[in-house]
């Protein structure tokens, strides 16, 4: 079986939000996140499909460009 998992940064404007994302984060949370990776780094990567589509991350997506990283795992 191959595995086509793999780790890369991204360039966040290279990056969509799934329109359907049942999950709706608020500015605390956002925020909450934002220095959270300030303090520790980037510790989980955000999941994107083959269309540079977000799967899952959307919280870490938006905190990223709440403290103006330019690209993300």
């Amino acid at each position: 079986m191959k595995n086509n998992l793999h780790i890369k940064h991204v360039e966040l404007k290279n990056i969509a939000a799934y329109q359907n994302n049942a999950r709706m984060h608020d500015k605390k949370q956002v925020d909450q996140i934002a220095r959270s990776i300030k303090a520790f780094g980037f510790n989980n990567p955000i999941l994107i499909d083959e269309n540079n589509t977000i799967i899952a991350g959307h919280a870490r997506f938006e905190a990223a460009k709440t403290i103006g990283i330019k690209a993300v795992p």
